[in-house]
């Protein structure tokens, strides 16, 4: 007794084979082809067009409006989405949107990182707090002298506008055992 579908390959349905049927090609004519091409070139042009008009930061909205109908068309007519299971196209619609709200918090980003570098670098706050304490300001002026607080070894000579100071040391008490005894 024959079957009216062939089974070239076997797929598995809660662990249980069933038959497939043959998986038929999808023929695209080739007027089809052509007129897709035709359009990919059209939105070509169009893109080196817009590159060489001067519009500053915003010439990225027409050049990316332009890549995304030119991928749609190929993923749609070269990739055969538009006759695949609707199940792929939901699912590359989902990856789609996944990567625009990426690139949507990566312009978010961008667009307000020179708002907020001032207060990131809190610039105006550490020197406020430098100059509202006398030891800060002479620890940064020792520092940028090039002393860093250091006493000259013997024989050498301090750097200018500084003066060699012993450091300050504290003698332990000998009655205090020392750690490690």
């Amino acid at each position: 007794m024959a079957s009216t579908t062939s089974t070239t390959s076997k797929t598995y349905i809660h662990g249980e084979p069933v038959p497939t049927p043959d998986a038929h090609a999808h023929v695209t004519p080739l007027k089809t082809y052509l007129g897709i091409f035709g359009a990919l070139m059209f939105l070509t042009v169009l893109t080196v067009l817009v590159s060489f008009m001067d519009m500053g930061p915003y010439g990225i909205y027409p050049a990316m409006m332009v890549a995304v109908v030119k991928a749609a068309l190929v993923i749609g007519y070269f990739m055969h989405l538009k006759w695949d299971d609707r199940f792929h196209s939901f699912v590359f619609l989902g990856t789609i949107l996944f990567v625009a709200i990426f690139f949507a918090l990566t312009f978010a980003d961008l667009t307000t990182r020179d708002l907020m570098q001032g207060q990131w670098a809190n610039d105006v706050l550490q020197e406020e707090r430098i100059r509202a304490t006398p030891e800060m300001l002479e620890a940064r002026e020792r520092f940028l002298s090039g002393s860093h607080g250091e006493t000259p070894a013997d024989g050498a000579v301090a750097p200018q506008g500084t003066t060699a100071q012993p450091p300050a040391t504290t003698a332990p008490a000998t009655d205090a055992p020392v750690q490690g005894q």
